[in-house]
């Protein structure tokens, strides 16, 4: 089990992290109903997103160099 305040103290120390509440949603995300899953796999989809902004494009492989 683990502790609410324990949560958001941990949460108050990551400047990054965005603590979110599924009303109703028990301890193991996977085994929870579709809604709750869909709306959990859109916040995470959401974090990726935000945090793993591409940089600029990889350079395009042109072949083999002549030696």
């Amino acid at each position: 089990i683990v502790s609410k305040e324990a949560e958001e103290r941990a949460a108050n120390l990551l400047p990054q992290c965005k603590r979110i509440d599924f009303p109703g949603a028990k301890h193991e995300i996977w085994m929870e109903t579709d809604a709750v899953r869909q709306r959990w796999f859109a916040e995470v989809d959401g974090f990726l997103a935000r945090c793993l902004k591409p940089s600029a494009p990889a350079p395009k492989n042109s072949g083999p160099k002549p030696l």
